[in-house]
C-alpha cells in the first residue's frame, strides 16, 4: 500500500511543479510563497521574514533580490517588482519592454535561470521572447536525480495550482 501511495506522489510532483514554474502577469507571491523549476531544481521563495530569494534544491542560496518585503508581483507592464507594503524596494527595470499586447510572465528554469518572458498565449506555452534573464547558475547542482534528494520549501503554492487529491486507499 505504502509504496502505491509514494508512486502515485512520484506521478504527479513533476506535473504539479511544471504548473509552477511561472508567475504570470497579475499574480503575486505573498510570504512563504513560492514556484519552482519542473524538475524541482530551483525555487524562488518569497520568505516570511521579507526575503525574496532563488534557492537551489540543496539548501544554498542561489540569488537573492531584496530584503524586507512584503510580496512581489508580476506586473502587467512587464516589470517584476517586491514591495515593502505599497513601496516598492526591488525590480527587474523592465516595465513598458515587453512588447504588448503579448502575455508575460516571469518563469523559473531547470538550469537554474530566472527570466521575464512573453508568448502569444498563456498556456500554451509558446515562447516568443524574453525581455529579462537572472542568466544559468555558475554553480549548478551535480546531482539531483529524484524527488527524495530535495523537500519542498515552506509555504504555499500560488493558489491557482490545484492540490492534488488522494483516494483514501492509498494511505495507511
Amino acid at each position: 500500500m505504502r509504496l502505491k501511495y509514494l508512486m502515485c506522489i512520484a506521478a504527479l510532483l513533476p506535473a504539479i511543479c511544471i504548473a509552477n514554474d511561472r508567475l504570470n502577469a497579475g499574480e503575486t507571491l505573498s510570504n512563504n510563497a513560492f514556484i519552482m523549476s519542473p524538475n524541482g531544481n530551483y525555487s524562488l521563495v518569497m520568505q516570511s521574514d521579507g526575503s525574496l530569494v532563488m534557492y537551489r534544491a540543496d539548501g544554498s542560496k542561489r540569488h537573492g533580490m531584496a530584503k524586507h518585503g512584503t510580496h512581489a508581483n508580476m506586473q502587467y507592464d512587464g516589470n517584476f517588482v517586491e514591495y515593502s507594503g505599497s513601496t516598492a524596494i526591488w525590480n527587474t527595470q523592465t516595465g513598458g519592454r515587453c512588447p504588448c499586447p503579448s502575455y508575460h510572465y516571469l518563469r523559473i528554469w531547470d538550469n537554474g535561470d530566472l527570466t521575464i518572458d512573453y508568448g502569444d498565449f498563456p498556456m500554451a506555452g509558446h515562447l516568443i521572447g524574453r525581455i529579462w534573464s537572472l542568466g544559468r547558475d555558475p554553480n549548478p547542482l551535480t546531482s539531483i536525480t529524484g524527488m527524495v534528494e530535495y523537500e519542498l520549501p515552506p509555504g504555499k503554492r500560488p493558489s491557482a495550482v490545484p492540490v492534488p487529491f488522494f483516494p483514501p486507499s492509498y494511505s495507511n
